[in-house]
């Protein structure tokens, strides 16, 4: 969260709940990540591999004796919190630096929101999971859904991160942000107790979402007038099939755009080869999603993943699958790969401003769900791990 106290909270030593491996997945980590130790060269370096951020919520077992630099959330207004530290020996770990350094790095601020409620209804938290391991990561809870929408309430507990060009004090800025592309890693764990949707059918105004990028930006047309361009790729958990056929887990990946009367589909994605990837509950995956702002023949949205296995505290890698990529959608009145619009219009290939908004771990659902499918003694959860964030570098899965 930017406009910061650099402060050294006396939560931090209490959100500490384990020593963790210094070699977690198997990756050789070096050089000491501080702020003081970013040169020049590193900069350089970023610009060209694109990456921006990366983060397995670790502490590292040495490396770091100033609690400043342990990773920590800390409280900053009544819905928001910040997650600060870094972890020792691995570059560009720095949540406060890395995330909202905006003349390097292109992002501006970072929070956690929670929209409403309280600490009782939502809450994320750093823990080690699974039980007994040496795995720490950042686990996101709701049990209540008390924030007010159309039709009933809702919960949340999201991470935002903002462009340079976009924070919540410019909430329309004019400068295009320079983020064209981006792409993150991010291993969740889906708890058995998700097992419960299998019986549930989202019906219209049901949602579950994850994942989410934007684009806010004020755009010259024209007439020379600045007009708001908002839009968004999303990634929710819907369920498919009927219980007589076997009712599944999976992804669902959107394009919206904004209009007078909120946002509208502008396309759905079909998954490729029209097979499904199943999400089975009790399971770790990691998912590649990439975006690209453009129009029909540039613009272009994908998700991979991958359901991991997760042996003597470290996980195994089967090769990803590609879920959903927008270039393959059958062009329907030219906006089968839009990933921009302009007031409804697609934007021209050849005008980019740039991704606004970011949502790269996010646990968000209506009343129907957080409600109607779980219980206060099991409520909805999701752990995440291991997040890589890059800029303007494409997919490495799809060409």
């Amino acid at each position: 969260m930017r406009k910061r106290f650099h402060i050294k909270p006396i939560l931090a030593a209490m959100l500490i709940l384990g020593t963790v491996s210094c070699t977690k997945n198997g990756a050789e980590k070096s050089n000491v990540l501080d702020e003081s130790s970013i040169d020049d060269k590193k900069i350089k370096t970023e610009a060209v591999t694109g990456l921006v951020f990366q983060s397995r919520f670790d502490n590292a077992a040495s490396g770091f004796t100033n609690t400043s630099n342990l990773i920590r959330i800390v409280n900053v207004s009544t819905n928001i919190q910040d997650i600060l530290g870094a972890t020792a020996g691995l570059d560009n770990s720095d949540w406060d630096y890395n995330l909202e350094t905006p003349t390097v790095y292109g992002f501006s601020d970072f929070r956690i929101n929670y929209e409403g409620g309280s600490s009782t209804d939502r809450y994320a938290q750093l823990v080690t999971y699974p039980a007994g391991s040496t795995n720490r990561n950042l686990q996101f809870v709701i049990k209540n859904a008390t924030v007010p929408v159309t039709g009933g309430t809702k919960g949340r507990v999201a991470t935002d991160l903002f462009s340079k060009s976009r924070d919540p004090i410019n909430p329309s800025p004019t400068t295009p942000s320079g983020i064209k592309q981006y792409k993150q890693e991010i291993k969740f764990f889906i708890p058995p107790s998700w097992s419960t949707l299998t019986d549930f059918t989202f019906v219209q105004g049901d949602f579950l979402l994850l994942f989410e990028f934007g684009i806010w930006q004020a755009v010259t047309g024209s007439d020379g007038n600045a007009d708001k361009s908002p839009f968004r790729v999303r990634y929710d958990i819907k369920t498919k099939g009927t219980a007589n056929t076997g009712r599944k887990i999976v992804f669902e990946m959107t394009g919206e755009d904004l209009t007078n009367n909120g946002f509208v589909q502008a396309w759905k994605a079909t998954p490729l080869n029209n097979t499904d990837f199943p999400i089975e509950p009790g399971n770790w995956y990691q998912a590649e999603i990439y975006v690209k702002e453009g129009g029909p023949s540039t613009g272009r949205a994908t998700l991979a993943l991958r359901k991991l296995g997760f042996v003597n505290n470290g996980f195994t890698y089967p090769a990803y699958t590609k879920v959903f990529d927008s270039k393959a959608q059958v062009a329907t009145a030219g906006t089968n790969r839009v990933v921009g619009k302009k007031n409804g219009v697609i934007i021209a290939d050849n005008v980019t401003t740039g991704f606004t908004n970011f949502a790269p771990m996010k646990l968000y659902g209506n009343n129907n769900v957080v409600d109607g499918q779980f219980v206060d003694s099991n409520p909805l959860q999701i752990w995440f791990d291991d997040l890589t964030i890059k800029t303007n570098v494409a997919s490495s899965i799809f060409p």
